[in-house]
């Protein structure tokens, strides 16, 4: 055995589900430049999850067929699936996992890296507004495209109570599928446990904030459910209070509970 010093980095990506896909593949393609640009391409890189079958054998696609795109402009996502599971059993495990190659290819191989550092984001900023080579479009446009590309490929199915979720909603095509609904869990005169909200990610961590409807006149005691569940403590409203409040009375009854509402209010208007 030798005694020279060996330095090994690992890359721990924490947000996906084992047997799942991460709900984008944009921070997972991220992590995966990052490790590319670190490595040392004369050694092997060590993939593993959990089994090390189905994510593992889903990043590996993705990275192989992105370099398979690009080299020779096309991809053949059956045949190294296939090629991988000869190597090892049940590599991409899922049908969701192999819909996900397919959508992370193209997100990556369309729009490419997204990121900028703080020194460059003006000049990056410029270069999207600037006419895509491929296209009449700007860039920025088309990076626009991929993401409703990617947020219609993603069909999760609503649950049993979809129609009685869109009657619930303002508007009809805005519901949340089921990996990203938020159940309420305080009880009130009978309602059920459905609210028009999900949770969303921030920089400093998932689940940072919570983005959710304008309540209707019937889901008023919903909204201040989720905020009782969830002990929220700060709520942004982006919209203008005089359009909506004929609509039903929103001021909370803070008599009834220990949850206290105080409005602040910001106009770019005042001096």
């Amino acid at each position: 055995g030798s005694n020279d010093d060996r330095h090994v980095t690992q890359y721990h990506y924490t947000t996906w589900p084992d047997h799942g896909v991460p709900s984008h593949a944009t921070a997972l393609w991220r992590l995966f430049r990052k490790l590319t640009n670190d490595a040392d391409n004369t050694q092997p890189i060590i993939v593993h999850c959990s089994a090390g079958v189905g994510r593992t054998g889903t990043l590996i696609a993705m990275g192989h067929l992105l370099d398979q795109a690009k080299r020779e402009k096309g991809i053949n996502v059956y045949a190294y699936v296939t090629a991988l599971r000869q190597s090892r059993l049940y590599m991409v495990q899922t049908v969701e996992q192999y819909k996900f190659i397919h959508l992370a290819v193209l997100e990556a191989y369309t729009v490419g890296s997204t990121s900028s550092s703080s020194a460059e984001f003006k000049s990056h900023f410029s270069a999207l507004n600037r006419q895509s080579p491929v296209s009449q479009q700007t860039v920025i446009s088309e990076q626009t495209e991929v993401c409703l590309i990617a947020l219609t490929g993603n069909n999760e199915v609503l649950s049993s109570s979809s129609i009685f979720h869109v009657f619930n909603s303002l508007c009809v095509v805005i519901i949340a599928a089921n990996r990203h609904l938020m159940f309420l869990q305080m009880p009130f005169n009978g309602r059920n446990d459905y609210i028009n909200a999900v949770q969303v990610p921030g920089y400093k961590g998932e689940d940072i904030f919570v983005a959710t409807q304008w309540p209707l006149k019937d889901t008023v005691i919903d909204f201040w459910r989720l905020v009782k569940d969830h002990e929220v403590q700060h709520i942004v409203l982006l919209e203008e209070l005089s359009l909506k409040v004929s609509d039903a009375n929103y001021q909370y009854d803070n008599q009834s509970s220990n949850v206290t509402a105080e409005w602040i209010s910001s106009d770019p208007t005042e001096k």
